[in-house]
């Protein structure tokens, strides 16, 4: 920076080959100056400004190189197609089918757990259980949530 001793840093971002030898400190390049050589793709480093043997390193490139396979795995509820990929494609990730009368959900009781299906039970609905006649489990029943809201009538046959 100007006025803290520190030399200006000259860059050249729009050069149409690679530097030489010859671009050094005569030219005000400094060790840190950046030159890219727009026709080549190639972008330098200046390592050494000494006059007639300057030292530039050609930046390595990134995000560049070869992928030959790629591949993707998941959960066993998803199926994937597509996979491996080894030079271009698209992965497709479908629902594999479940039994009836299941939801994706953690443990009804106990620890957090990862989901899987299972069928509900009673803790899942956190609510109270009433049989409309006499107390007879296998009559009609209302289902009421923990508001004490009606969330489902039961009738068993």
């Amino acid at each position: 920076m100007p006025g803290f001793g520190y030399p200006l840093q000259k860059y050249n971002l729009t050069a149409t080959t690679s530097p030489t030898v010859n671009e050094d400190i005569d030219d005000d390049y400094q060790i840190g100056s950046l030159w890219v050589d727009v026709t080549n793709d190639k972008a330098y480093t200046c390592t050494d400004n000494a006059r007639g043997a300057a030292v530039w390193k050609q930046s390595a490139p990134s995000g560049s190189g070869t992928v030959t396979s790629v591949a993707i795995t998941g959960p066993s509820i998803v199926s994937w197609a597509g996979s491996p990929i080894a030079t271009s494609g698209t992965f497709t990730g479908t629902l594999v089918s479940q039994n009836a009368k299941t939801v994706l959900a953690g443990p009804a009781t106990g620890s957090a757990a990862t989901p899987t299906f299972r069928q509900l039970s009673a803790q899942d609905l956190s609510s109270r259980w009433e049989p409309l006649a006499n107390g007879d489990p296998a009559s009609p029943a209302l289902v009421f949530s923990a508001g004490g809201d009606v969330i489902m009538v039961e009738v068993a046959f």
